[in-house]
């Protein structure tokens, strides 16, 4: 589990206490559990997940809105309550605007800074994975890489286009 030692990368998380939204990129084993262990804690910050792929809305829902998953030992865990953004055309959509979309309804993509990001994503796709967020990061956003740390160069370059 994520313990306050996790965020010695990101100390803002702590200081912020229930002011703090968190935004989850990469809903694979990596993902589910930092989400998972940050609704657990006493003072849970806000859960934004975004899901950049359509299917893992559909899962979602499937799942009765929340994220479902297995232990090691055996034991079924569940959480819910989390804010979700789904990745369509390159643009993120709250659930209720991706709805509408699907309706063939003109809607607007969400746009707020994203303050702590956690990327959970395979190393080899955690640049095109953060390419439609470039927008809403700023310098003072903290950023915890979850999966291969190798990445800077890339990352660099994405910056700067």
């Amino acid at each position: 589990m994520y313990s306050a030692a996790t965020y010695r990368f990101a100390p803002s998380l702590l200081e912020q206490g229930s002011q703090a939204d968190v935004h989850i990129l990469g809903m694979g084993s990596i993902g589910t559990l930092a989400a998972h262990s940050l609704s657990e804690l006493p003072d849970r910050p806000s859960v934004t997940l975004l899901l950049h792929r359509e299917s893992l809305f559909d899962a979602y829902q499937a799942a009765g809105n929340q994220i479902k998953f297995e232990t090691r030992d055996g034991k079924h865990l569940s959480s819910h309550g989390h804010t979700l953004e789904v990745l369509h055309d390159g643009q993120w959509y709250r659930p209720d605007a991706y709805q509408a979309m699907r309706n063939l309804q003109l809607v607007t993509p969400s746009s707020t800074v994203i303050k702590s990001l956690i990327v959970c994503v395979k190393a080899t796709q955690t640049v095109e994975a953060l390419r439609p967020l470039k927008h809403r990061l700023t310098a003072k956003s903290s950023i915890l890489f979850c999966e291969g740390i190798t990445l800077c160069y890339s990352l660099t370059k994405v910056a700067t286009k």
